[in-house]
């Protein structure tokens, strides 16, 4: 009989099911139903299938001998585990982790854990990675927030400020609040005059009803790592 981390090494990460019925899947097809066989029937690898098994379903069952003539499940996971959220931690620290030092940590071996993390990404928990630049080193050290108020919300006006936004590079970040203040900006710069042309192509661009500035002194905390205990 084969173990979970086994199953687990050559198909991707499973589930043990406690439910009858047997499926068979891929990790990028999801969970579907291969029809009536028995044990010793069940193939080594995922085959081809037949029917959609509910999404609920998210088992692994394993397969032995003396369970002929009866059923199982194995289907892909569809939720956070604590190891994907392990792997996601260590990813937002540095994501040029080697494999082997990911694997290590979570207790797997490379192939499962490079499974885990390629799921991660086909399920849209990690969108993309980036390299992380020192604002000091490429002189964009002044961070300025920008509180914005307008009497103006149609949408060809906002579609203006949008665009506008967009197309300033020092502009890094852009909000839609709620409160007094309308919209919020922040801006990297290297110094007030650069400030200023930013400031000045932005109210010449879009009718405002009032800008306020607010230069940040020093920075506190950092950082794009995201809290992972709410995950699901």
């Amino acid at each position: 009989m084969k173990s979970l981390e086994e199953r687990e090494e050559q198909n991707g990460p499973w589930q043990r099911a406690t439910v009858g019925g047997l499926a068979c899947t891929t990790m990028d097809a999801g969970p579907r139903i291969c029809g009536n066989r028995t044990a010793d029937s069940v193939p080594e690898t995922p085959v081809q299938y037949v029917a959609r098994v509910p999404e609920s379903f998210c088992f692994y069952a394993p397969i032995s001998a003396k369970y002929e003539k009866r059923f199982f499940i194995f289907a892909v996971k569809q939720n956070l585990d604590s190891i994907d959220r392990q792997l996601l931690a260590m990813l937002q620290q540095n994501a040029e982790t080697p494999l082997a030092e990911l694997a290590e940590a979570v207790h797997l071996s490379n192939t499962p854990c490079w499974r885990r993390i390629q799921w991660l990404r086909e399920k849209g928990y990690i969108t993309r990675h980036v390299a992380l630049v020192d604002p000091r080193k490429v002189n964009v050290g002044v961070t300025v927030f920008v509180a914005v108020k307008t009497s103006q919300h149609h949408q060809q006006w906002f579609e203006t400020l949008r665009d506008t936004v967009m197309g300033i590079p020092e502009i890094v970040e852009f909000y839609r609040m709620s409160g007094d203040v309308d919209y919020l900006l922040r801006v990297v710069v290297p110094d007030i005059r650069a400030y200023d042309a930013v400031y000045k192509r932005l109210t010449q661009a879009v009718a405002l009803s009032d800008v306020s500035s607010s230069f940040a002194m020093e920075e506190i905390k950092f950082t794009t790592a995201l809290p992972l205990n709410y995950a699901q």
